[in-house]
């Protein structure tokens, strides 16, 4: 077996808050580069899971990084498994030098499509979003003004378009 297939266990954690704390201290510079669903193997039941796998996205190391790392995710237990495949990673021990980016939520992007909804403007979205109650603060703090008008392209996009010909010939 090759040394890119031998997977060393780094540590299981108990929800996505503790796996996330724990992935921008020790593998910030990652990014998820492929996702499957397949059969638990992390508790026993008749459900799947799903296994990530992420590479260095550095620009110190980019395309030299051999070191690899797998993630499964258990959406019924909320337990995640994280493993590394043993490469020594070209930064080695030294912190990294980008801060995490902010990701946005589940309540989030409901808050901002009904926002959106009553045609508040992104900028708007984001300054209020800042302060509402209903919103947890996130782990790795409230993500820019850019990232909440790109939310809102994106929910826009994947909900198609409210007011275009067809739905308007749908609708007569």
């Amino acid at each position: 077996m090759s040394p890119n297939h031998t997977w060393t266990k780094l540590g299981e954690f108990q929800g996505e808050d503790a796996f996330v704390k724990f992935r921008w201290e020790r593998f910030c510079c990652s990014a998820i580069f492929w996702m499957r669903t397949r059969w638990c193997m992390i508790c026993p039941g008749d459900h799947s899971m799903a296994e990530r796998r992420l590479r260095c996205q550095s620009p110190d190391g980019k395309g030299t990084v051999a070191t690899l790392w797998k993630v499964h995710e258990c959406p019924t237990s909320k337990r995640w498994i994280a493993y590394t495949n043993s490469q020594p990673h070209a930064r080695g021990d030294i912190a990294c030098s980008l801060p995490p980016r902010a990701k946005v939520t589940r309540e989030m992007r409901d808050y901002i499509q009904r926002m959106d909804e009553n045609a508040v403007p992104p900028r708007l979205i984001w300054s209020n979003m800042l302060r509402a109650p209903e919103i947890p603060t996130p782990m790795l703090g409230f993500p820019s003004c850019p990232q909440v008008r790109r939310s809102v392209k994106y929910i826009r996009w994947l909900q198609g378009s409210k007011i275009s010909i067809v739905r308007t010939k749908e609708l007569v």
